[in-house]
């Protein structure tokens, strides 16, 4: 499994916020919400691995 560094996420909450409250582009505002659900799953993976070591 690819590690993701999490300080190259390129998705924060405020970016999430921004496009909930501003964008009339409900399917673009859609993957973003897709994009840092994975970044979370992969996230969890990563630290699920590491404390079991």
């Amino acid at each position: 499994m690819e590690d993701i560094p999490l300080r190259n996420c390129d998705l924060t909450v405020s970016d999430l916020d921004l496009k909930l409250n501003f964008s009339p582009n409900a399917e673009e505002y859609q993957a973003m919400v897709l994009k840092a659900k994975q970044y979370i799953h992969k996230a969890e993976a990563q630290l699920k691995v590491l404390s079991s070591r």
